[in-house]
């Protein structure tokens, strides 16, 4: 067994000892804290993102389900990659009158929101 400190300088050494390990452990403490801070900030980033996506590609299939191009159409069997985009602009152009400038203004709200406009 270790024999206890003596000497005048003992209990400044155990105090020195309890005062540093207890800034080691606050330290460490709020260390884990800012570190579980910036994961839910970052997580709640990714929920937001994910959100505005589902909403766009929400509207983007309402736009495409109330203009269907004709089966006979040879556009409408374009690269899958550009069918939405290009169905969308498709449908622009057979539409007139009021209906034209609400699927422009669906478009600029689309645009705008996925900072498309520059």
């Amino acid at each position: 067994a270790a024999a206890p400190p003596r000497g005048p300088h003992a209990v400044a050494r155990i105090f020195l000892n309890i005062l540093l390990f207890t800034v080691l452990t606050l330290a460490a403490g709020l260390g884990r804290r800012q570190n579980e801070y910036h994961e839910r900030v970052a997580f709640a980033q990714v929920v937001h993102e994910k959100t505005k996506r589902v909403e766009v590609e929400h509207r983007l299939a309402r736009i495409q389900e109330s203009s269907r191009a004709e089966p006979g159409d040879d556009e409408a069997s374009s690269d899958p990659t550009t069918a939405v985009t290009g169905e969308l602009f498709r449908s622009m152009e057979r539409a007139e009158g009021e209906q034209a400038a609400n699927h422009l203004q669906e478009l600029a709200r689309l645009g705008y929101k996925e900072h498309w406009l520059v």
